[in-house]
Order: structure tokens, then C-alpha cells, then sequence
């Protein structure tokens, strides 16, 4: 790669960090107007799990584009295929997980452990299944991420991820008009927009690039190392104390 691509990747990024960071901000003071103080507290406890996987979806991506990177140099395209199918069936597995997990002992820790008022908890149920449903959609658009990043077509993940930005923000300029729960639409416009993304993703891939074919294939030295590589990058993303 030149160096005019690496700066030109470089700046890209840095423009979307600043881009992304000046929504957020108008984005969590305009949502806290329009739910007040109670419903945004729910949202942000309950359905902080989006937000979360969001944060991680790098961390994942960048297990699965290390392997395709790698296999780039032998130009064997059955090998980059293969890789990323293992890398989807990975996901398979973490979204399994994830909802048998979130499906009980996440539900009975919301119902049972956290505060919520009583007149809002039927409400903060929904908010949970449908913010449960946004994660699984976000955990499966990771690897299409790691075959952009990976071909260090730097342009599509950045505008991908402003419009994901810039659609959640316009979510917020829809609920002075609502005239249902405004908790529940919100999430339920979230899930919605995860939806429209993976869809964009997964169309430009699939027409960018040739790895980008998914086929059932299951090599268990691949999943280990995959696996492997994906739980340390996770680690390092957590905030131990120091």
C-alpha cells in the first residue's frame, strides 16, 4: 500500500472520529430531552448492550482481517473465502451465546436485580428484546467489516459509519412527532437502522469483493485461532482497573 493511501486512510478515520464524536454529543442531549430523565436512564442500562457491542465491533473485526491480510500474500481466493466463512460461522456461535445468555440470566437480572419503576418495566422490556436483537444484527455485520478494513477500503467504513450516525441521529427528530411509547419506538427505530446497515454492508461487499462468499466450511484449527485471536483483542477492551 502507498503511502499516499496510508495517510489518505489516516485522515479518513481521523475525520470520522471528529464527525462521530460532535453527533454523539448533540445526539445524547437531544435524546435526553425527548425521553427525560427516567426513560433515558432505562435506555441507556437496558439497551447500553448496542452501544457495546458497537464499541467492540473493531476489536472483533480486526481478528478476522489479520487472517485475510495474511492470506492475501498467497492469493489463494478459496483460502480468503474459507476465512471468512469460518469468520461468520464464529459470529454464528458468539450470537448463540450471547442470546442464551441475554434470553436468562440478563432477563432475570433486569426483572429481579435492577431499580425501575413499576409503571416502566413492562416498557424496559421491550427496550431489552428489541436492543438484544440490534446486537445480534451488529455482531453479524463484523466480518463484512474486516473484509473492508482488510482491503483498506477505508472510504465505505467511514461513510457506512456516519450514516449509521447520522440515521440514529435523525431517529431523535422523529419522536416529538410520536404519539406512542417513545422508549419503545426509539428502540425499535434503532433496530431498524441496524438493520438498513448490515443490509448496505453486506450488498457492497458481495459486489467489491470476491472473499466476501460465504459457504458452510469448518476447519477446528482455523475456529481456535480465530477464536483466540478475537478473545484477546476483547480482553484488552475491557477496562481492568491498573
Amino acid at each position: 500500500m502507498s503511502s499516499n493511501q496510508i495517510v489518505k486512510n489516516t485522515g479518513l478515520l481521523y475525520v470520522r472520529m471528529i464527525i462521530m464524536l460532535i453527533i454523539a454529543f448533540f445526539t445524547s442531549r437531544m435524546l435526553l430531552k425527548e425521553l427525560g430523565i427516567n426513560d433515558f436512564g432505562i435506555y441507556n442500562v437496558v439497551g447500553g448492550v448496542v452501544a457495546m457491542f458497537a464499541s467492540l465491533r473493531g476489536a472483533f473485526a480486526s481478528s478476522i482481517q489479520r487472517f485475510l491480510n495474511y492470506a492475501k500474500g498467497s492469493n489463494d481466493l478459496l483460502k480468503l473465502q474459507r476465512i471468512f466463512s469460518m469468520g461468520v460461522n464464529i459470529h454464528i456461535v458468539i450470537c448463540f451465546i450471547f442470546l442464551v445468555i441475554g434470553e436468562t440470566v440478563g432477563l432475570w437480572f433486569l426483572n429481579h436485580k435492577l431499580i425501575i419503576p413499576h409503571d416502566r418495566l413492562a416498557s424496559a422490556n421491550w427496550v431489552y428484546q428489541f436492543s438484544i436483537a440490534a446486537s445480534l444484527v451488529t455482531i453479524m455485520t463484523i466480518p463484512y467489516d474486516a473484509v473492508i478494513i482488510a482491503n483498506q477500503k477505508m472510504g465505505i467504513y467511514v461513510y457506512v459509519s456516519l450514516l449509521d450516525a447520522c440515521l440514529k441521529l435523525g431517529i431523535i427528530f422523529l419522536l416529538p412527532l410520536a404519539t406512542m411509547d417513545k422508549l419503545i419506538l426509539y428502540s425499535v427505530l434503532i433496530l431498524s437502522v441496524s438493520f438498513f446497515i448490515r443490509l448496505i454492508t453486506t450488498v457492497v461487499c458481495y459486489r467489491k469483493f470476491r472473499e466476501c462468499k460465504y459457504f458452510f466450511f469448518w476447519d477446528k484449527t482455523l475456529f481456535r485461532q480465530l477464536g483466540s485471536f478475537a478473545g484477546w483483542n476483547f480482553l484488552e477492551m475491557l477496562p481492568f482497573p491498573q
